[in-house]
């Protein structure tokens, strides 16, 4: 299992940083060569098309890992009559974008929106072949197909940017490269025995379809949370040029979620396959682990991001992009309690509590937006920011109440907290007697405060393992001392 886990993480590693880092590269450029205003609508079209896209892939492809990785002696027979429903699905949500942009969008966005829902709509089927990849436990092919969609898209994109084109060339270019990028990916897995053919069975679609109810409704609902920043300041008139400053923060925030990608890409078919037999003592400490170290590791990770964002956001996206600084910071505390509340949902997935997963997701979508309108006049644009901190903070203890109740976690979770929450409050303390040195001196003494604080309350990694040891069992009476 050890053997599993690890081969799979350093695959899924690979995959993640590789395509994220050609990505976020990618991002950048276009925030640059577009400039603000531009890549608000940009970024506009993207949050519209993307939640429509993620309704129409309708949790099949998550669907298609657990089944892969449970039933393996029938997966070939499953995927060959999932195959044209995973494609009919696609060009439904295209064509549905399509046709709430000309009812609900003005004029001007309909083809940018248009030609984003392809994007999206092929990136979703992008998807399929990675879940199919995940599925069979080959996380290699899957890294390296990723990667390699990514760099022709930017490859690409990068090339129209270069030669001035306009703003529907550029996202046309894309999808070009999205469609190209597809077909490489079916070549791939023919080339690696993954393909199965084709065969449509009704009966079969309307027993996936309502199979996937559930997982569809979960990662709408992730989806939902992450991009309706842009869409709830569109609807509060903010201009294009604020939702593009904004839009640029959300971007590099976006890219990081490959660390809980990997996480998620490395556990889910052995926590799926684990979760046939119904024992919480074997699930309960994957939630545990995962929520250890997203607190663990990321707080003061968060605290260092947090010194370092407004040097980043300048360094990548110019002193035009003043808004994106606060943003960005804010972000990066935000970033490790959203890290673990993702993960903590898809594993909720993989052990077929999807409802309990809607739950939590949803009700974080509707606070988080109603935090947004509360916060709109006092933060402006980057209310959006603070209401993902807040609204993550307490999602965060809910899922750990919640969880203790369910038995899926360990004892010592809510100590853990208390300890990262002292630990930060003395890192936040050593960094304000900072304020007035060099922004590197101030991330140095952040980290040191944290290590400090780790280590009298015994967080750091060597001690910790000591102190859950077990103490040895006393010798038998009569035994040699």
């Amino acid at each position: 299992m050890r053997e599993r886990i690890l081969r799979n993480l350093k695959a899924k590693t690979l995959g993640e940083f590789g395509s994220r880092a050609v990505s976020i590269a990618f991002g950048f450029v276009l925030a640059r060569a577009l400039g603000r205003e531009l890549f608000g609508r940009y970024s506009y079209a993207c949050s519209f098309s993307l939640i429509i896209a993620l309704c129409g892939e309708f949790g099949l492809n998550t669907l298609l890992t657990v089944h892969a990785s449970r039933e393996r002696e029938k997966a070939a027979e499953w995927l060959r009559r999932f195959a044209p429903l995973r494609l009919a699905t696609v060009l439904l949500a295209v064509a549905a974008t399509v046709v709430l942009a000309l009812l609900t969008t003005d004029r001007s966005r309909w083809l940018e929106i248009a030609l984003m829902a392809t994007f999206f709509g092929l990136n979703t089927f992008l998807d399929y072949h990675s879940s199919i990849f995940t599925g069979f436990e080959r996380m290699n092919d899957d890294a390296y197909v990723r990667i390699a969609t990514r760099l022709i898209v930017a490859g690409l994109g990068s090339l129209s940017l270069l030669l001035q084109a306009p703003l529907w060339a550029v996202l046309a270019t894309m999808t070009a490269a999205n469609a190209l990028s597809a077909g490489m990916a079916w070549l791939w897995r023919r080339r690696t025995g993954l393909t199965f053919g084709f065969g449509w069975d009704g009966a079969f679609a309307a027993r996936a379809f309502r199979g996937a109810i559930p997982t569809a409704a979960t990662l709408i609902c992730l989806a939902l949370y992450f991009y309706l920043d842009n869409l709830v300041l569109g609807l509060l008139h903010f201009s294009d040029s604020d939702i593009g400053q904004y839009g640029a923060a959300n971007k590099v925030f976006d890219a990081s979620q490959g660390l809980p990608s990997i996480a998620i890409g490395a556990l889910f078919p052995i926590l799926a396959e684990l979760s046939k037999s119904g024992d919480l003592t074997k699930i309960a400490p994957f939630f545990t682990k995962v929520s250890r170290w997203c607190l663990v590791i990321g707080a003061p990770v968060a605290g260092v991001a947090y010194v370092f964002s407004p040097f980043v956001a300048e360094l990548l996206f110019g002193r035009e992009y003043v808004l994106t600084r606060p943003a960005l910071a804010i972000l990066a505390l935000a970033a490790p309690l959203f890290f673990s509340n993702n993960i903590a949902v898809f594993l909720l997935l993989a052990i077929s509590r999807p409802w309990t997963a809607v739950l939590f997701r949803l009700g974080a979508s509707v606070v988080k937006a109603l935090a947004i309108v509360v916060l709109a006049r006092r933060f402006g644009a980057t209310s959006a920011a603070v209401a993902m901190l807040a609204t993550d903070a307490l999602l965060f203890l809910v899922l750990i109440a919640w969880r203790k109740r369910a038995g899926l976690s360990e004892p010592g979770e809510r100590t853990l907290v208390l300890k990262v929450a002292i630990a930060s409050a003395a890192a936040i303390g050593f960094w304000i007697q900072t304020q007035r040195l060099h922004f590197v001196a101030q991330a140095v003494a952040v980290a040191v405060a944290y290590f400090a604080a780790y280590a009298v309350l015994g967080l750091l990694p060597g001690r910790a393992a000591a102190a859950a040891a077990p103490a040895p069992a006393p010798p038998p009476p009569g035994a040699a001392p």
